[in-house]
């Protein structure tokens, strides 16, 4: 079988629904809903051979990368789909994890590349199925002589995975040996379009980025890729979230506690090559500072899709579920003021909107005096910002918004987190508390 002829299959392949799973331990959420859908062996053995296969020596090599978001536009990996490279062979290209999704359900066939060529031509040939989507209308760009400068544009992601998040046991953008951060920065810029130029040893626009600047950049593009690409690290999981004590939701799949579980699951079942592939990503280890296998409360909220030729139901039923996996409801959030509560179990960004309505309405601020209730976060993160200042179509920033006492248009963030390293709920009730009006988790 080929790649094409996998993706062409992949639109039908079916995904086992959760109807009534219940867990309460790690080992309950693993054997009731990851477990159900695990990869064929041998095909993600071979998965990893073609991509060893691939990387290996250093020559010319073409990887695909997923940054992380950030506030500043600079550092964003918005330009998705458009090929960077660098003198000494290496090119590089931004995906969102839909390239994952479709290496997850082309494995599900199964299909596997049979060599690092295979990988390459299959890839390139499947350019409309390499990614989602870009952002800015970056897909759309094209230069004078009217070439795109989007080289692998966005596709249809699988079907049968709709509803279910296709996660990485070691993560793509952290738990590195050496200072990973630090080659991020170099190398994961953002650019303007100008950089990108017709080069006919390529036949298509490229951004020629130079030298290297340091000799290990190579080593932490490839491990990056190895950890996007293998098979071997993934495992699908609904779109799950943990309340933890501080009523923050936390995305379970991230979880230190379930992701040391499902590497020693790994080792045990691949052996030597899930330890060759710990080497190949320079994999730091996990910091797990909890040794409890109780998960607390969670709630698995997504859209279980049962897919035409599945059966039951007459065959074409497609039904929305919302399923609890957990002895208690999930948490929303209260906004008080003065004590009374003028909204009940919203959702964070709702909750951060009303708050700063009620301060702007109830306090009658212009933008400078909430400006000053609500300063930036992080970054170059805003709480507010001048609706004509953001662009049309961009989800950072809510789409209702709120007119000052002089006139002018706000807009509020939408980009709120509560725990890790972007954490900026916290600050937010800090500013909030300053302006006595409290944002209270509560129970729904």
């Amino acid at each position: 079988m080929s790649m094409i002829e996998a993706l062409i299959h992949l639109l039908g392949v079916a995904f086992a629904p959760v109807t009534d799973a219940h867990a309460d331990t790690i080992d309950e959420l693993y054997e009731s809903i990851i477990n159900v859908n695990q990869l064929d062996h041998d095909t993600v053995l071979n998965w990893w051979r073609a991509l060893v296969d691939y990387t290996h020596g250093d020559g010319p090599l073409r990887v695909f990368v997923r940054k992380l978001e950030r506030p500043d536009p600079e550092m964003s990996n918005g330009r998705r789909g458009f090929v960077s490279c660098f003198n000494n062979g290496l090119s590089y290209v931004y995906c969102d994890n839909s390239f994952a999704r479709v290496i997850y359900g082309v494995t599900k066939e199964p299909y596997a590349p049979h060599n690092g060529v295979d990988f390459l031509e299959a890839v390139n040939l499947c350019k409309l199925k390499c990614l989602h989507k870009t952002c800015r209308g970056d897909e759309r760009a094209t230069d004078q002589a009217g070439r795109r400068y989007c080289v692998y544009r966005h596709g249809q992601s699988p079907r049968g995975l709709s509803g279910w998040k296709v996660a990485h046991i070691i993560g793509v953008n952290q738990f590195y040996l050496g200072n990973y951060n630090a080659f991020q920065n170099r190398n994961f810029t953002r650019g303007v379009l100008a950089d990108w130029t017709y080069d006919d040893r390529y036949g298509f626009l490229v951004r020629h980025s130079g030298d290297m600047e340091e000799p290990d950049d190579r080593n932490f593009f490839i491990a990056h890729f190895l950890r996007f690409a293998n098979p071997m690290n993934y495992f699908l999981i609904p779109r799950c979230h943990m309340v933890g004590a501080s009523g923050f939701n936390k995305d379970i799949s991230e979880d230190v506690r379930l992701l040391e579980y499902i590497r020693q699951v790994r080792l045990k079942e691949f052996g030597e090559a899930w330890n060759d592939f710990e080497r190949r990503v320079l994999f730091s280890g996990f910091d797990v500072r909890e040794n409890s296998q109780e998960l607390g409360p969670m709630q698995i909220d997504f859209s279980c899709r049962v897919p035409a030729h599945s059966g039951g139901n007459g065959g074409n039923v497609q039904r929305a579920a919302r399923r609890s996996v957990a002895t208690k409801p999930r948490r929303g959030w209260d906004v008080v003021v003065e004590g009374e509560i003028v909204a009940r179990n919203q959702s964070m960004r709702m909750a951060a909107f009303v708050a700063v309505r009620e301060c702007a309405v109830r306090h009658q601020l212009d933008f400078a005096g909430l400006q000053c209730m609500f300063p930036r976060i992080s970054g170059a993160l805003m709480t507010i910002k001048r609706r004509d200042e953001v662009p049309a179509g961009s989800v950072k920033y809510s789409a209702q918004s709120i007119t000052l006492r002089d006139g002018v248009e706000v807009v509020v963030n939408t980009q709120w987190c509560g725990e890790g390293p972007y954490a900026n709920w916290t600050s937010f009730l800090e500013q909030c508390n300053a302006a006595y009006i409290q944002i209270i988790p509560t129970i729904a």
